[in-house]
């Protein structure tokens, strides 16, 4: 009977984990905005990750420049840190009267090996430990996303973008990322973008 060995040059280090982990974020963020038409169609570029083909947030207007620092300098100081448990995506009504969409991105550190599950409307898709695993992971959260979106309805146009973290238990309570603040009773998402 056969069977499936990882080699150890097809392990994912940790730092190897981490730049996939930030790539795999990039990528969704990316393709829920994209797909959700959040941002005029020039504030994305074409790119390939891992012979993917997906749409790139670029920072041509202050928007969109905001939710890439909130994601590079703000989410990706606390994945560094291994403070990171959740990031959510949120849309919802601009007078803030309720949530219209949520995309959560679960993160683990087994052994202290970044990992993430993506999930929304159901379901999650865990990232794998192997290089070969990355691309082939990368290729379904697409089509996921793809799919999930195809059967949404249209987002109104008095939509704001906002990112919501959670941190592990063992997270300095003094510790902020660059970007965010503390909740509080009265505003639970934060920072906060209004879309184009």
């Amino acid at each position: 009977m056969p069977t499936a060995t990882m080699s150890k040059q097809d392990t994912v280090t940790a730092q190897e984990s981490l730049i996939a982990v930030r790539n795999m974020m990039r990528m969704a963020v990316s393709t829920i905005a994209y797909l959700r038409n959040i941002f005029p169609d020039e504030s994305f570029t074409d790119k390939t990750l891992s012979g993917v083909n997906l749409k790139s947030l670029v920072p041509n207007c202050k928007e969109v420049r905001m939710v890439i620092d909130w994601l590079e300098k703000g989410v990706f100081d606390a994945l560094q840190k291994q403070y990171l448990r959740v990031l959510s995506l949120v849309v919802q009504r601009a007078e803030g009267s309720g949530i219209l969409e949520t995309y959560d991105f679960h993160i683990d550190y087994p052994e202290g090996v970044p990992t993430v599950a993506i999930c929304a409307s159901g379901g999650s898709q865990p990232h794998p430990q192997s290089r070969e695993g990355i691309a082939h992971s990368m290729k379904l959260v697409l089509r996921k996303l793809i799919t999930l979106t195809q059967s949404m309805m249209e987002l109104p146009p008095d939509r704001v973008v906002t990112m919501k973290i959670v941190y592990d238990p063992s997270t300095p309570t003094d510790y902020e990322p660059p970007f965010f603040t503390a909740a509080s009773a009265r505003s639970t998402h934060t920072p906060t973008v209004r879309s184009p």
